[in-house]
């Protein structure tokens, strides 16, 4: 998501990331963040049975 999009961008943190399973190894950003793969994002938000 461009953060361009947003007309006021202050105070946005960038702390997640997710499909992290299938970025390429070359792509890292320069701060922490909590990185979920494709299977765990999904898992949270599966309806239980």
């Amino acid at each position: 998501m461009p953060v361009g999009l947003f007309d006021n961008s202050e105070g946005l943190v960038f702390d997640h990331q997710v499909f992290i399973d299938e970025k390429p190894k070359y792509y890292c950003f320069a701060n922490e963040t909590n990185d979920l793969t494709g299977a765990e994002l999904f898992a949270q938000f599966a309806t239980p049975e």
